[in-house]
């Protein structure tokens, strides 16, 4: 019974990733309780067992341990080095929660307007968030360009053959920064995380 109900678990998971990431969430939720009421009278696998009803509530717990659970950031969750970012900067934990939530272990946004139709000011702006996300767990305030890159694609911003340059020409927001380099960790300097402050306040607004 056990391996019947991890098949179709795993099967229901399946069918919840192959839709956007937005939805796959609550089309999980759906088909789980599409499932449950379906096999609500099926019978067990033991032809004597007196009660022919699953255990929905092993179902559940199964499927709970499976789907990684969304919850608010708390102080708990960041870097002592982010929490000195918003002490210096005054950026309450409350603007935190109105751009990233946790699911599992990951930081993922909440905010889909970047508040710009440029795409060199989309491609700073997602290289400053990227940076924020990986200052909250260790501190270190580095990007990849290249994760840039693929970000500024999917939101259809990506300039090509002016990538590079619009790093260059905002060199002053990174650390020792010379040109672009698609192995090298981008850091931000002290004028960077002016300007991430900056941002945090406008995009949470």
């Amino acid at each position: 019974m056990i391996e019947k109900i991890e098949e179709k678990l795993a099967e229901l998971i399946g069918i919840a990733d192959s839709v956007p990431e937005k939805y796959s969430v609550k089309c999980f939720e759906l088909l789980l309780s599409y499932e449950l009421g379906l096999n609500k009278d099926m019978p067990t696998d033991k032809p004597n067992e007196i009660s022919s009803k699953p255990d929905e509530s092993g179902i559940a717990a199964a499927a709970a341990a499976s789907t990684p659970s969304q919850r608010e950031v708390s102080e708990s969750d960041l870097h002592l080095k982010f929490k000195q970012f918003l002490k210096k900067y005054r950026i309450d934990l409350e603007k935190i929660n109105q751009l990233y939530y946790i699911e599992g272990d990951d930081f993922l946004p909440i905010y889909d307007d970047l508040k710009t139709v440029r795409s060199a000011e989309t491609q700073i702006r997602l290289a400053l968030f990227q940076a924020m996300i990986n200052a909250m767990k260790d501190g270190s305030f580095e990007f990849d360009g290249e994760a840039v890159r693929v970000e500024c694609q999917k939101r259809k911003a990506y300039d090509s053959s002016n990538f590079s340059a619009n790093f260059k020409n905002n060199a002053s927001l990174f650390d020792g920064f010379s040109s672009y380099k698609k192995d090298e960790q981008i850091r931000l300097s002290e004028q960077g995380k002016e300007e991430l402050n900056k941002l945090i306040q406008e995009i949470s607004e």
